[in-house]
């Protein structure tokens, strides 16, 4: 008969479920691991924005729409100014870094691109009122960028 025996296909399947869930947490969105003094440096982009409406789009991925007023810049490299509105955009799944804004809320956003077009999870984005005084007084200007990162590590003689 030369069928497959019931232990060889109970190792078939356990082998292409294996390979399955690796090929799919490939495709998750991970992100480095940086504090969000290395997330502001690292910033193309860092303002307080209004978003003003949300909507889902989708071409072959879908994806959402942020219409964001900009009521203060902390850095930037492409002249955006106060009173600026742009649109952002964003997967609408978190497996590919996602992220979900609520309309009239002030957000602190943070990303990468000149000028601003995307957000996603590895960017610091953060409801401007749930801030720290540690993180406002930060992007006002006490976060020093382009400076010798300190190793938290100790020599040994």
């Amino acid at each position: 008969m030369g069928g497959l025996t019931l232990p060889c296909l109970t190792t078939v399947t356990l082998l292409t479920g294996l390979l399955c869930s690796v090929i799919i947490s490939v495709s998750a969105c991970s992100c480095e691991i940086r504090n969000n003094h290395e997330k502001f440096c690292d910033a193309d982009f860092a303002v307080k924005a209004k978003v003003r409406q949300v909507t889902l789009a989708s071409d072959v991925f879908s994806y959402r729409v942020f219409d964001i007023k900009i009521q203060k810049v902390f850095k930037s490299y492409s002249g955006l100014t106060i009173g600026d509105n742009l649109n952002l955009t964003s997967s609408a799944n978190a497996e590919r870094c996602g992220v979900l804004l609520t309309e009239d809320i002030e957000y602190f956003l943070s990303g990468s691109g000149s000028p601003p077009t995307s957000l996603g999870l590895c960017s610091w984005i953060s409801e401007w009122s749930k801030m720290t005084k540690e993180e406002t007084r930060g992007v006002r200007g006490q976060y020093q960028c382009g400076l010798p990162k300190i190793s938290s590590e100790v020599a040994e003689d």
